[in-house]
């Protein structure tokens, strides 16, 4: 099971001091997507554009699942109480043929498998 892992506050100047951002995987652009690895598949799946073609949509909709089961297994479900989950926002607002709530999601499907 992958464990969070705290991402550096000086790699991240958006951090404050007191703030504690972990991360399970990332993605690595300079692999070429799925040539990287299943992680690195599944993160390429979950970008998926919401106009994507359906075939390419059932993967996206797969990995949003997937994604909710990794980030559900490597929690610990004790602390919870004590943690605040964001998604990150889309890059289109609500409203806009582009906006893709994915991140949202995933935290939907993660809280289903929670106590």
């Amino acid at each position: 099971m992958t464990r969070p892992q705290l991402i550096d506050h000086a790699d991240r100047r958006w951090l404050e001091a007191d703030d504690y951002c972990y991360n399970l995987y990332e993605y690595n652009a300079h692999s070429g997507g799925y040539s990287g690895g299943a992680k690195n598949q599944e993160i390429h799946n979950l970008k998926k554009s919401p106009h994507a073609p359906d075939n390419q949509l059932y993967w996206k909709r797969r990995a949003i699942v997937e994604w909710g089961r990794e980030l559900a297994g490597a929690l610990d479900g004790g602390q919870l109480d004590q943690m605040t989950l964001i998604p990150a926002p889309c890059s289109k607002p609500f409203g806009h043929p582009d906006y893709d709530d994915r991140l949202l999601q995933v935290l939907q499907h993660t809280k289903a498998l929670l106590p």
